[in-house]
C-alpha cells in the first residue's frame, strides 16, 4: 500500500490537502480516491458522470468493494448526489457481471463416452507412440487429436464385437466400418457421409505408418482409404448443400451489421454483449474464415490480432493450427475500415466511445481474447460455431467455401485470393472447398476467354 504522504504529493490531490475531511478518510479509501482523482486529471474531467465512472472501473480494474470505498471518501468531501448515484450504478453493474449466471464458468453438462475409449483405453504401445508423436509435434494438434479420437472409436468397436484391436485385423476394421457407417447414416437421412469414413481410415493409416506397422497393414488400410476417397468424390460435400441456406458473404455481412444494430436496442446488457459478439463473429469470419481452435488460440488482442495505427485498421497474423506443419508463413490479413465497427464494439461494449483508445490499449496490454462473455470469461471453443449457426444455419466452416464460391468470379486471381485467406496451398485441399457452382464459374470463364480469343483470331496486331 502506498503511504498517504506519497499519495498526497500528487498534483491532482493538492486541493484536498487542507480539507478537514482528509483526516477521517481511511488509508484504503485514500488509495482508491487518489486513483480516481488521477483518472479525472488525465482525462480532463471536472464533473465526472456515470460513463466516466464506468470507464474508470474498467480501465483501472476497480472492484465493487473499491467503488464502495471511493463513494465513502467522496461523501466525506461533500460529493454531489449525481456522482454518488453514478458510483452506486457502477458498483451494481460490477456485481451483476461478477454474479451473472447466464454463461457457465465451466462445463455445463457431464460428458461421457459412448462410442469410443479415452487415450488410457488404447493399447499401451499405441499410447507410447501417440505420446512420442505429441512431444515431437509430428502432426498439427488438430490432426493429432482426430487421429487419437479415431483410434478410440476403433478400440471401442473392436471390443463391442469381441475382437482384439489390431490395425491389421480385417474383422476389427469391418466392425468399425459398420458402426461409423450406421452412425453417419442415422444423422444424415439414411445416407452416410463418406468424408467421415474416409477421414477415419486416413487417420488409421497415418497412425499405422507412424507406429511402424508392417507394409501390408499400411497398404491394406490405404486401399480402403482410396476406395472411400472415391466414394466421397462422388458425393456432394454436406457443406456445399448448406451454401444456399447460408447465403453469401455479402448477405452475411449485411446481417452482421443488422445484428450489431439490434444490440444497441436490446434492454439487457448481457443480450447486448451477446449480440455484439455474434455480429463480430459473422463479419470477421467472412474475411478471416477461422476454425474454432484458432479463434480460441489466436483471435487474441496482441497475440494474433493487431492494430495498425498508421492505417487505422485491424490485422490478423498467426499460423493456423491445422496448417502449422505444412505452411510456415503466417496467415496475414489486414481488414478494411468497415470491419472496425465490429471489433471496436467488442472493445467498447457499453462504454462511451470517448474511451475507445484507452480501452483498446488495455485490451492489447492484457492480451484479452477477442470474444469474451458478459461475465468476463472467454467464450468457449464451441461458442464460435454456435454463433454462426444462429445466423447462417451452419458452423463457421461454411465461410471457407463461400470465399471460394464468390471469388471464383474473378478467375485464377480470385481463387488464389480465396486460397490465401483460407491459408491453403495444396491443390487437393483447395478442391475440397470449391463447390460445383464455383467450378462451373471457372469453366464458364475459361470458355468465354477461349471464345473471345477465337473471335479475335484474325487480329494479328499484337504480333506486329
Amino acid at each position: 500500500m502506498t503511504p498517504r504522504s506519497i499519495l498526497l504529493r500528487a498534483e491532482h490531490m493538492a486541493h484536498l490537502l487542507d480539507h478537514p475531511a482528509l483526516s477521517v478518510v481511511t488509508d484504503d479509501e485514500l488509495q482508491v480516491l487518489e486513483l480516481f482523482m488521477r483518472f479525472c486529471a488525465e482525462h480532463g474531467l471536472t464533473e465526472p458522470g456515470y460513463v466516466d465512472v464506468d470507464a474508470f472501473t474498467v480501465l483501472s480494474v476497480v472492484s465493487s468493494r473499491k467503488v464502495e470505498l471511493l463513494a465513502r471518501a467522496l461523501n466525506q468531501f461533500g460529493a454531489g448526489s449525481a456522482l454518488q448515484d453514478a458510483l452506486q450504478k457502477a458498483r451494481l453493474k460490477i456485481e451483476h457481471q461478477a454474479n451473472f449466471k447466464g454463461v457457465t464458468k465451466g462445463r455445463n453438462r457431464a460428458y461421457s463416452r459412448s462410442v469410443s475409449v479415452g487415450v488410457d483405453g488404447l493399447p499401451d504401445a499405441w499410447q507410447e507412440t501417440l505420446q512420442t508423436l505429441h512431444q515431437e509435434c509430428v502432426f498439427a494438434s488438430e490432426t493429432h487429436k482426430r487421429m487419437q479420437n479415431r483410434l478410440g472409436m476403433f478400440v471401442w468397436s473392436s471390443a463391442q464385437a469381441g475382437l482384439t484391436p489390431d490395425l491389421g485385423s480385417r474383422p476389427a476394421q469391418q466392425a468399425l466400418y459398420n458402426d461409423i457407417r450406421a452412425r453417419s447414416a442415422a444423422r444424415n437421412d439414411g445416407v452416410p457421409r463418406w468424408s467421415y469414413l474416409r477421414s477415419t481410415w486416413e487417420e488409421m493409416r497415418r497412425f499405422a505408418s507412424a507406429h511402424g506397422s508392417s507394409d501390408d497393414v499400411v497398404m491394406a488400410l490405404g486401399n480402403t482409404y482410396t476406395e472411400l476417397t472415391r466414394l466421397e468424390a462422388a458425393q456432394e460435400p454436406l457443406k456445399f448443400s448448406k451454401i444456399v441456406d447460408a447465403g453469401t458473404t455479402t448477405s452475411l455481412l449485411a446481417e452482421a451489421v443488422e445484428v450489431l444494430a439490434q444490440a444497441q436496442l436490446a434492454s439487457s446488457p448481457a443480450k447486448r454483449w451477446n449480440l455484439r459478439n455474434r455480429a463480430a463473429a459473422i463479419a470477421i469470419g467472412c474475411a478471416v474464415p477461422a476454425r474454432p481452435g484458432d479463434v480460441v488460440e489466436h483471435h487474441v488482442f496482441g497475440a494474433g490480432l493487431f492494430y495498425d495505427q498508421a492505417q487505422g485498421v485491424y490485422r490478423f497474423k498467426y499460423v493456423p493450427q491445422k496448417t502449422e506443419h505444412q505452411i510456415y508463413e503466417p496467415l496475414e490479413i489486414s481488414l478494411t475500415p468497415p470491419w472496425n465497427q465490429f471489433i471496436d464494439a467488442l472493445i467498447l461494449q457499453d462504454q462511451d466511445p470517448r474511451y475507445l483508445v484507452n480501452l483498446r490499449e488495455k485490451a492489447f496490454a492484457d492480451q484479452r481474447p477477442l470474444y469474451v462473455n458478459y461475465g468476463g470469461t472467454p467464450c468457449v471453443y464451441a461458442w464460435y460455431s454456435g454463433a454462426w449457426c444462429a445466423v447462417a444455419g451452419t458452423g463457421g466452416h461454411i465461410a471457407r467455401t463461400l470465399l471460394y464460391d464468390e471469388f471464383s468470379d474473378m478467375g485464377p486471381f480470385g481463387l488464389e485470393y480465396a486460397a490465401a485467406s483460407n491459408h491453403h496451398i495444396s491443390e487437393k485441399i483447395k478442391a475440397k472447398y470449391r463447390s460445383s457452382a464455383s467450378i462451373r464459374k471457372s469453366y464458364a470463364q475459361a470458355h468465354n476467354t477461349m471464345v473471345e480469343r477465337y473471335a479475335n483470331a484474325d487480329d494479328i496486331s499484337d504480333l506486329i
